[in-house]
């Protein structure tokens, strides 16, 4: 884990479970980023979160469950007081119930970070938040307010990817609720639903993924200023991500749409699948392979 500022604070639950860290008032906006793979469920993960300099603490939160397989981005509403309590006591509420995150539970396990939020903030704070659930190579995604979700699959076929907002904006513009699939986002829109507020519909969402596929899960600072552009170029064009090269691409889109006075957060993983079960299982077979000879060796 690399952070520009040494004040950062992370919760560590579980295999991984992280939230972006809150940070003082500083002139200059620190970003906290951090990458993990996963043999097991074929994944590699990173996050990128800044804090725009405008704001004294980072509203946004990112936690990820390598067991559940459990991702989410949260972000605090700025209006209230302390967002940064909202958007951490949402996904608390979200990741840490004993329940799992189904369909079917969806809105029970969202009204009751509904009602964590309200009861901590005393109805003065809020949080949206979309969440994504992995189980083998099915995607369920869950949100309520403007966080998103997009799923990036490359053609077998032909270069050109197809990009796809998974998620739909819980916002009201001109007295309707609207339901947006551009990239960009009307900044005078506003919120018909906010975890902490009020709570009576969660979108739910399900995907098949395939090899190489990316999820990005983001905050609305992050789409309002257009900086996805460039990452789903660079996606486009390589097939494979390394660990590294997607902690470094979350890292710059979070810096660069926190640049335009929102805090901003991003959640990358490309999914592979049993590619990578068959090669952690191999690896796995060549060193007890090599223990069982080595150790026949030494007894002789």
């Amino acid at each position: 884990m690399n952070s520009s500022d040494s004040q950062m604070t992370t919760k560590v639950l579980g295999d991984v479970a992280l939230r972006a860290p809150h940070y003082p008032a500083l002139p200059d906006a620190p970003v906290f980023t951090s990458a993990f793979q996963s043999y097991l469920n074929g994944v590699i993960v990173a996050f990128g979160s800044c804090r725009s300099s405008q704001h004294e603490t980072n509203e946004d939160c990112v936690r990820i469950d390598l067991r559940k397989m459990l991702f989410g981005v949260s972000d605090g509403i700025s209006k209230g007081v302390d967002g940064h309590v909202a958007s951490e006591r949402a996904l608390i509420a979200l990741f840490e119930n004993r329940i799992a995150l189904t369909h079917e539970s969806a809105l029970e396990r969202f009204s009751d970070a509904n009602r964590a939020v309200a009861n901590a903030l005393m109805g003065q704070g809020g949080a949206t938040a979309v969440v994504a659930r992995l189980v083998g190579s099915h995607l369920y995604v869950y949100n309520v307010g403007d966080c998103r979700a997009y799923l990036l699959r490359r053609s077998l076929f032909s270069r050109p990817s197809t990009i796809e907002q998974v998620t739909s904006d819980h916002v009201i513009r001109e007295g309707t609720q609207a339901q947006s699939s551009s990239l960009d986002s009307d900044n005078q829109s506003k919120l018909a639903q906010a975890i902490g507020y009020w709570v009576f519909e969660v979108g739910r969402h399900k995907r098949t993924l395939r090899s190489g596929d990316v999820v990005l899960l983001c905050s609305d600072g992050v789409y309002k200023t257009g900086a996805l552009d460039a990452v789903f170029a660079t996606l486009s064009a390589h097939r494979k991500m390394t660990l590294n090269n997607l902690k470094e691409l979350c890292r710059s889109v979070a810096v660069e749409s926190a640049q335009c006075g929102d805090d901003s957060s991003v959640l990358m993983f490309q999914y592979f699948g049993y590619v990578h079960v068959r090669h952690g299982l191999w690896l796995t077979f060549a060193i007890a392979v090599f223990i069982f000879f080595f150790s026949t060796l030494v007894v002789i």
